[in-house]
């Protein structure tokens, strides 16, 4: 697989919690985080999201919410995805 990606992924499992953007409900839904970048990330999850979808996401290693899209998904079994996020600007 060819890599596309600007910068360098590190490694970081974490809970990331995420809602639909714009936040219009009180849904917040939870995901792991696999790795990140300053550009982006991939999250683990047990909710189906669609390429071109925007959420924002909170974690520890972000202070502040940050609006991401979803790049791409694969479904992984036992109801998971595999979901990759850029962040906006």
């Amino acid at each position: 697989m060819l890599e596309k990606r600007k910068y360098e992924r590190d490694h970081l499992t974490e809970i990331v919690h995420y809602a639909p953007y714009p936040h219009s409900s009180d849904t917040v839904l939870k995901g792991l985080m696999q790795d990140f970048s300053c550009s982006g990330l991939c999250l683990i999850t047990r909710h189906a999201l669609e390429e071109g979808q925007e959420i924002i996401m909170k974690s520890i290693i972000m202070p502040n919410s940050k609006t991401a899209v979803v790049r791409w998904y694969q479904d992984i079994g036992n109801a998971h995805f595999k979901i990759g996020l850029e962040f906006r600007r």
